[in-house]
C-alpha cells in the first residue's frame, strides 16, 4: 500500500469519526475546523500575505500546536486549507515535530489494523 492510500485512508476515517460525532459535511469549513479541534488543534485566520504564512497560504506549528490560514475565498477553500494543514498535522511535517510524532504511531497503527481486518475478510 503506498502512502497516498495510507493517507487517503487515514482522511476517510478522519471524516467518519466526524459524522459520526455529529459534523455536518455540508458545512465544509466548520467540519474542517471541528476535525481540527477534535484532534487538539487550534485554528486561526490572517490577512493574505501575514508574515506568520511565509509566502504560504497557511501553514502548521506542531509546537502549538495551530493552524494559521489566510482568510480569503469561499468556505469551502478555507476549509480546503485547513485540511491540508491536518495532513501535515496527521501524516507528517517534519520528523522532528513532537506533535507528528506522538499523532504517527497512532495514525499508521489505526491504518495498518483497518488493513489486516479487510485482508482477512477478503
Amino acid at each position: 500500500m503506498d502512502a497516498i492510500e495510507l493517507a487517503r485512508q487515514h482522511a476517510r476515517r478522519l471524516h467518519d469519526e466526524a459524522v459520526k460525532r455529529g459534523s455536518e459535511p455540508w458545512r465544509p469549513y466548520q467540519f474542517a475546523v471541528g476535525i481540527a479541534n477534535e484532534l487538539g488543534i487550534t485554528v486561526e485566520t490572517c490577512a493574505p500575505g501575514a508574515a506568520i504564512l511565509d509566502g504560504a497560504r497557511a501553514a502548521f506549528d506542531g509546537e502549538i500546536p495551530l493552524i494559521v490560514h489566510e482568510k480569503v475565498g469561499t468556505q469551502f477553500e478555507q476549509a480546503f486549507l485547513v485540511a491540508h494543514e491536518i495532513g501535515h498535522a496527521e501524516l507528517g511535517a517534519c520528523a522532528a515535530d513532537s506533535f507528528f510524532a506522538e499523532h504517527a504511531k497512532r495514525v499508521f497503527a489505526a491504518v495498518d489494523s483497518d488493513s489486516l481486518s479487510r485482508a482477512k475478510v477478503e
